[in-house]
């Protein structure tokens, strides 16, 4: 701040009266001395709304009116007014034209593709030699630029081996020179439905997919393993194969998991361990009861299986049944009583 502000400031502060428009003083003081201290600056003006005349590019891809880039940002500029096209800066090009709408100038670019004198345009105004391979008689176009037919006909890649497709449809061929540019020759196969095989058969990228190996009974864990238990009915929890229940009539009496007792036998007959068998007697297990069928000459005269056919028939106390008593005298032959 110069040295005359300060000065003034101070006397007016020391007058009582006068402090209350010392500050409006100090005030416009400060803006003189900063409106000094940058020289007049105007401020400054707006950026372009379009460009009139082409321009060029900063680098960050904005394309400047003005065709000044500083810092990466375009220069302003004031768009000029026109009364006709002709009027305005620049020259019609095949791939911009100037205008002329509301008295200020502009430019219209040609529609990408639009034959040009080196090529096509390129839809911002600039004349390019292709934009795509159909533009180039090679068939390759590599940033505006046509490659020749034979560009990589020395590539020490020629000839190296080379793979297209994913899964079943891959195929192996190898990089050949067409058109300019390295291309594999394998065609890819036809993809197929899925099967769980340890094969991507539908050339998705996944193998496998569509089967849960968690839960599938028939692809427990894996694709070729098959739950199965004899007699019983198997399941898959988390990969691995466990039994569900067993069929009716079986049992698991060793607890191994597996369906391998079968009841209504005489040595499993109602439950695991039920043995049918009792002393000078046949056994059999009927509706899962034990049942028995005396020896010839031998008879269950208490009623008591536990201890078999206890009583041997025959004698003068059982002769042909249970308390079939001879007389005294008498003598039991052929189950029968006699003298």
């Amino acid at each position: 701040m110069h040295a005359k502000y300060i000065d003034t400031v101070a006397r007016a502060l020391a007058t009582p009266r006068s402090r209350r428009g010392t500050v409006g003083v100090f005030v416009a003081s400060m803006a003189a001395a900063w409106t000094g201290a940058r020289g007049g600056a105007a401020p400054k003006p707006g950026k372009p709304s379009k460009c009139y005349g082409g321009g060029s590019h900063c680098t960050n891809g904005k394309q400047c009116c003005s065709g000044t880039c500083t810092n990466r940002q375009c220069a302003p500029e004031t768009i000029p007014t026109c009364e006709t096209p002709t009027t305005c800066p620049g020259a019609d090009t095949a791939c911009q034209t100037r205008t002329c709408t509301g008295g200020q100038c502009g430019v219209s670019f040609a529609v990408a593709g639009t034959e040009c004198p080196t090529g096509v345009c390129n839809g911002n105004g600039a004349c390019v030699e292709c934009l795509s391979g159909e533009h180039c008689a090679s068939g390759t176009c590599s940033n505006n630029v046509c490659q020749p037919e034979n560009a990589c006909a020395s590539d020490p890649n020629v000839g190296a081996p080379c793979s297209a497709g994913v899964g079943a449809c891959q195929r192996s061929g190898q990089l050949v020179c067409v058109n300019g540019s390295l291309q594999c020759n394998a065609v890819p196969g036809t993809p197929s439905s899925e099967t769980c095989n340890g094969i991507d058969d539908d050339c998705d990228g996944v193998v496998d997919n569509g089967f849960n190996f968690n839960t599938d009974v028939n692809h427990c864990g894996r694709c070729d393993n098959i739950c199965h238990f004899e007699h019983g009915t198997a399941r898959c929890d988390q990969g691995t194969c466990q039994l569900a229940s067993c069929d009716p009539g079986w049992v698991d009496c060793e607890g191994n998991g597996t369906c391998e007792t079968q009841l209504g036998t005489v040595n499993n007959c109602g439950f695991c361990g039920d043995v049918c068998g009792a002393p000078n007697s046949t056994a059999s297990c009927e509706g899962g009861t034990c049942d028995y069928t005396c020896d010839v000459g031998w008879a269950d005269c208490d009623a008591d299986m536990r201890n078999g056919c206890e009583t041997e028939l025959g004698t003068a106390e059982n002769c042909g049944f249970c308390g079939d008593t001879c007389t005294p005298g008498q003598t039991c032959a052929s189950g029968s009583c006699g003298p």
